[in-house]
């Protein structure tokens, strides 16, 4: 009895592991996922603020009557 019970035990504790290994493996692709839209999202960053710089220095040009 008591090694069934052992057994069992063994059993549920693999079992757990398993569910929490399934968890991380789809926490880790969700990070994955977010850091890939940060990434594009820091990119756009970037290109809107040359966009503004190069408006910025339009307008300045235009101020000046050129």
């Amino acid at each position: 009895n008591v090694r069934d019970c052992n057994s069992n035990m063994r059993d549920e504790i693999n079992q757990t592991i398993d569910e929490f290994v399934d968890e991380i493996d789809d926490i880790q692709r969700e990070l994955e996922d977010v850091n890939y839209e940060l990434e594009k999202a820091n990119e756009r960053v970037v290109e809107l603020e040359d966009e503004l710089q190069e408006l910025y220095e339009r307008v300045k040009e235009l101020e000046n009557g050129n």
